[in-house]
């Protein structure tokens, strides 16, 4: 077994059992690294408390660091929450291809989230083909409640979108 992990609701702990093993999850992940490298509990333990990403989604960014394959990166609920994940322990490499995946899945319902995404964990790819997906879908886009939220939460991305539109 290469790790094991216990979970519940609120929080996710990765048991490594050998150190090669966090050699090689340190080798794809920088911010792991650092815990393993520093002296601090997860040097000595080789236990990650893990409380903001689910259990799921981690066990998929662990396949991506082993093996190079995050078996269900495609599957619709993970590949977002699989996106924040590699862009929380700096694997850029998953990042950008879970970027480039939900590049082809933007549609109407879902381009507005997308944006924020993009917009929050920098994936200029992402960004630039939500933000011409809506300017050519304006009049649709912007019927959907997503919208007020934009217009509410992030008003410099709605300008920024609304500025494309009238170019469009």
């Amino acid at each position: 077994m290469i790790y094991s992990y216990i979970s519940s609701p609120s929080q996710f702990i990765l048991i490594l059992w050998l150190p090669v093993y966090s050699m090689i999850i340190a080798a794809g992940s920088s911010v792991l690294a650092a815990m393993f490298e520093v002296d601090l509990e997860e040097k000595t333990t080789r236990n990650v408390n893990i409380e903001d990403i689910r259990p799921a989604v981690f066990k998929q960014l662990l396949n991506y660091l082993y093996i190079g394959v995050a078996p269900d990166i495609e599957n619709e609920n993970m590949t977002a929450d699989l996106l924040v994940a590699a862009d929380k322990y700096a694997v850029e490499p998953l990042k950008y291809e879970c970027a480039t995946i939900l590049c082809r899945e933007i549609k109407v319902e879902n381009v507005v989230r997308l944006l924020i995404l993009a917009h929050l964990h920098s994936v200029s790819d992402l960004f630039q083909t939500a933000l011409d997906f809506i300017a050519k879908n304006g009049r649709e886009v912007c019927s959907r409640l997503e919208w007020l939220d934009l217009i509410e939460n992030y008003p410099r991305l709605c300008f920024q979108a609304t500025q494309l539109m009238l170019a469009f």
